[in-house]
């Protein structure tokens, strides 16, 4: 595991260990991540994939996603967690990503962005 020190080098091995199925030491991969780079939506919106498609329990996920909302700056939330329900539209929990969507909504009705998307999402997935 030394050479995973490199973070350039990091994605690589992500995607590598979710191609040969070897998820504990992509979990260990995105756990290292996530402290050093705590503030990166990205990394967190990895780490829900991840667990979106080992089909982990959803208290999981909403452990996932309250870290990543403590850690990711205010800036970046609305994106974070619209990215988190369309994710979870995708792998197959619609209703979560329904909920977390009116969550998103109830707080910023006057976003037409995130009407859309949502309206396209549910469509999509009916």
């Amino acid at each position: 595991m030394r050479s995973v020190q490199h973070i350039s080098s990091a994605p690589g091995f992500l995607a590598m260990y979710e191609r040969t199925r070897q998820y504990t030491l992509a979990d260990e991969l995105l756990d290292r991540m996530t402290k050093r780079f705590k503030t990166s939506c990205n990394i967190w919106l990895r780490c829900i994939q991840l667990a979106l498609k080992q089909s982990k329990d959803l208290e999981y996920i909403k452990s996932i996603v309250k870290c990543a909302l403590l850690s990711i700056p205010q800036s970046k939330r609305i994106k974070f967690l619209s990215q988190t329900a369309i994710l979870e539209f995708k792998r197959g929990v619609p209703e979560e990503g329904r909920s977390r969507f009116e969550l998103i909504l109830r707080e910023s009705p006057k976003r037409t962005d995130l009407w859309s998307v949502y309206l396209d999402q549910v469509i999509k997935h009916l």
